[in-house]
């Protein structure tokens, strides 16, 4: 009896040092987003995924280098991006709006969401006043999604059964 006690307190100990440990390190990348402003280091084409793909070192998430240029519904976005196969690795998935927004700048000239200069991807202008989707639902409607446009005005709300590109990510979904 008295073992037990002795194994679950340290089981209880060590639980708390990793909860500890698992907090600081959340908090660290927390703390990281938005810290490395020159985008030659910010972004790393991963041969690993066939070049297809480009970690975000701020994030330390994955997306696709480029986006298929393909317009569906959102559900299909989000079926789509979890059956993605890049040099055969799956785990993708649609990306929350905060995600997606990370990876934006605002043009001081237009005032337009934009990528900064000088990034890997390919494909990610939407243009037209399109965006695209998010899995963030919208808090006064949920059958509505959020969306975010490239090279467009902020971002946007719009039905799931609307068409809009999708851009994949892997990483955590926390």
């Amino acid at each position: 009896m008295k073992k037990k006690n002795w194994k679950r307190s340290l089981a209880l100990l060590f639980g708390g040092f990793i909860g500890i440990a698992l907090q600081a390190s959340s908090f660290a990348q927390i703390k990281s987003w938005g810290v490395i402003s020159d985008v030659s280091q910010r972004f790393q084409v991963l041969a690993s995924f066939n070049s297809q793909a480009v970690l975000d070192r701020v994030t330390g998430l994955i997306w696709e280098k480029s986006p298929a240029a393909l317009s569906v519904a959102g559900i299909s976005a989000s079926f789509l991006c979890s059956g993605k196969m890049i040099d055969n690795k799956m785990g993708w998935r649609l990306p929350k709006i905060e995600e997606l927004t990370s990876l934006i700048v605002v043009n001081p000239l237009n005032q337009n969401l934009t990528l900064p200069a000088g990034h890997p991807f390919h494909n990610v202008t939407t243009g037209n006043n399109d965006c695209f989707w998010s899995s963030s639902v919208s808090a006064g409607d949920p059958n509505k999604l959020l969306c975010m446009p490239v090279d467009g005005p902020g971002l946007a709300v719009v039905d799931k059964g609307t068409s809009h590109p999708f851009w994949c990510v892997r990483g955590n979904a926390n």
